[in-house]
């Protein structure tokens, strides 16, 4: 115990230290040398965490580290890939050069080293004791059971409803072709993705935690769905991956090096989903290019706060984070005028012909300016951390839920974050009651 203060005062201190060394320019004003900062920022947080969970299975489960660790990841891809391509822009929707690229990165920064103040000031990097509610999390659920009929018949018409509409797609066993999102993405497929997440939870945990029955029609239908869904995103298959890893390493006793390699390569192969489906590999493109269509997803995330640090927006203090996300729980044929999504208003606004996913630091500045924003997005971290941590201890999956969908934070709006909550939850709470009544049913 005295060792793990003495490890949080130092994580706190040399936070504190990089945090000054980033505001003050210590280490220079220039692209190259912020993302110098943050790497070494990000190999602190990870010996310190390390230092704290002796465990690795135990870090992957602590919310505070895993969300700290890909938020840095969020914060640091973008510049390194603007780095590698000679500081030229890959689009000219807003201005992008080396001061603003630098400024964004010097945001990004602030708020990782004030979200590992705020950790280790609070004891919150330590083993997560999950590993008993994990087991127990669905009590005596069972997926074969009438009553988990329903689920399974939703399952195959979701699955089945993307699967026709690819097949009707001229060339759709061209991934590029197939991977247009318009395709299966449209007001329906965002509940029907979470929906997904939870019931494959569910079989996952039922196969791997309790060793217990699962149809084979579930396991098909979930595997069809999740290969439809690769063809047009990575995103939910990600959540859902992340989750299954969580759910896994509470049953691992020793993580052992071949569970590590598996790991790596499968983040590798989902990285290189991106530039197949863009039909860009070494043999006709550029390596940069290559490294570019794997990893888009951070790159114009990270583009969005850029625009705001060029051109600050008109602030909505606080709005997205309140109205915004009370509204979004209305559906949109009772109230026609509720807000749309952010990125589809951030689109809108600056005429682009393509997407790009929101994220914490554009939100933060959007509400308060580039002068908060670091803080007001560390302290929604954690926060959203202490929740995870706080309804975990009723069930399990709500912890692995929130852990998720953090995660998917780093690439989105608050709403979207406080929809998908309310939303899983609910529907894991009703798949738990479904379960209890199906229990009771047997013992009468």
């Amino acid at each position: 115990m005295k060792n793990a203060n003495i490890v949080n005062v130092i994580g706190a201190i040399v936070f504190a230290g990089l945090l000054g060394a980033n505001l003050f320019n210590l280490t220079g004003e220039n692209l190259e040398s912020k993302i110098a900062l943050q790497v070494l920022a990000g190999l602190v947080f990870v010996l310190l965490s390390k230092l704290k969970v002796k465990k690795l299975q135990d870090r992957f489960k602590n919310i505070f580290c895993l969300y700290g660790l890909f938020f840095w990841l969020y914060s640091i891809i973008g510049s390194i890939v603007f780095v590698l391509d000679d500081k030229v822009p890959r689009f000219y929707f807003f201005k992008i050069n080396d001061a603003s690229m630098t400024e964004t990165l010097s945001l990004y920064i602030s708020a990782f080293c004030i979200y590992g103040i705020i950790c280790f000031a609070t004891n919150s990097i330590k083993a997560i004791k999950i590993d008993e509610k994990v087991k127990t999390a669905l009590g005596n659920n069972n997926l074969s059971s009438k009553s988990f009929a329903i689920f399974t018949a939703i399952a195959v018409i979701i699955t089945m409803r993307n699967v026709l509409k690819i097949v009707t797609t001229p060339n759709f066993l061209d991934l590029s072709v197939a991977g247009k999102r318009a395709i299966i993405n449209d007001d329906l497929s965002h509940y029907a993705n979470l929906f997904m997440v939870a019931l494959s939870l569910f079989a996952a945990h039922s196969v791997f935690i309790t060793k217990k029955h699962v149809p084979k029609i579930l396991i098909i239908i979930a595997a069809l769905y999740w290969l439809t869904v690769l063809t047009c995103e990575r995103r939910m298959f990600v959540m859902f991956f992340i989750g299954l890893a969580i759910m896994l390493a509470s049953k691992i006793q020793k993580l052992k090096p071949r569970y590590i390699i598996a790991g790596l390569l499968a983040v590798l192969g989902l990285l290189g989903v991106g530039a197949l489906r863009d039909n860009i590999t070494t043999r006709n493109h550029d390596i940069r290019d290559v490294i570019y269509s794997s990893t888009t997803e951070f790159y114009c995330t990270f583009m969005i706060s850029n625009s705001y640090v060029v051109k600050n927006p008109e602030l909505r203090y606080g709005q997205t984070y309140t109205y915004d996300s009370i509204t979004k729980m209305i559906p949109k044929a009772i109230y026609p005028s509720k807000p749309d999504d952010l990125s589809v208003q951030y689109k809108r606004q600056y005429k682009t012909n393509v997407g790009f996913a929101y994220n914490p630091i554009a939100e933060a500045i959007l509400n308060f300016g580039t002068g908060l924003a670091p803080l007001v997005t560390a302290m929604i971290m954690f926060a959203i951390c202490v929740i995870a941590v706080r309804l975990g201890r009723r069930n399990a999956l709500y912890y692995i839920l929130f852990v998720i969908l953090s995660i998917d934070f780093c690439r989105g709006a608050f709403s979207n974050l406080f929809f998908d909550t309310v939303f899983g939850c609910l529907l894991i709470m009703f798949m738990i009651k479904i379960s209890k009544k199906e229990k009771a049913k047997d013992d009468a």
